[in-house]
């Protein structure tokens, strides 16, 4: 696992070696190629948070389940948070998608 984490840094740091050499090789830097580099990053950092936002909100839904269950130890209950999570966690996909559907056309 920790090697292919490496392995994953080292093709990353050498596609941005890559890329500065590109951008060094040419005596002036075109305005459009900055900003299109700007707005790849920007893309990759929403996508990430969007990940770690998915990421987060599964594991609170499971530990707040969890926790719920075992305190009030209500099965019902259990099955509600279960149930209102899997009505919810579509709804929020679907608005998280439209917003960046309507983000890329702006």
């Amino acid at each position: 696992m920790r090697e292919e984490n490496n392995n994953q840094s080292l093709h990353s740091l050498k596609k941005d070696w890559e890329q500065l050499e590109n951008l060094a090789s040419h005596e002036r830097i075109s305005l459009h190629a900055i900003q299109e580099q700007l707005l790849i990053q920007k893309q990759k950092q929403k996508k990430a948070f969007r990940k770690e936002l998915c990421l987060f909100t599964l594991t609170a839904l499971v530990i707040l389940t969890v926790m719920a269950t075992a305190i009030l130890q209500i099965p019902a209950l259990f099955i509600a948070i279960e149930v209102i999570g899997i009505i919810v966690a579509p709804i929020s996909f679907i608005v998280f998608h439209y917003k960046r559907k309507k983000e890329m056309f702006l």
